[in-house]
């Protein structure tokens, strides 16, 4: 399965995510705390509060997606 994103890169933003929600994000909530507990679609599924190409680490784009009219 070919993969979309080189390991390093994904590894790298990983613990970008992690400094992230470890410095950055809980002085924002302090300042601005989040109107819910837990956001959902509609299908009351979790929405993650960022998303980053880590979360496609494992995708596989022409199987999964593919291209126009495939």
């Amino acid at each position: 399965m070919p993969k979309i994103f080189n390991k390093d890169a994904v590894k790298e933003i990983e613990e970008g995510i992690k400094r992230w929600e470890r410095e950055t994000l809980p002085k924002s909530l302090s300042r601005y705390p989040e109107r819910l507990d837990r956001f959902t679609t509609l299908s009351d599924i979790e929405v993650k509060r960022v998303y980053t190409p880590a979360d496609l680490k494992d995708h596989n784009y022409m199987e999964k997606l593919g291209l126009p009219g495939e």
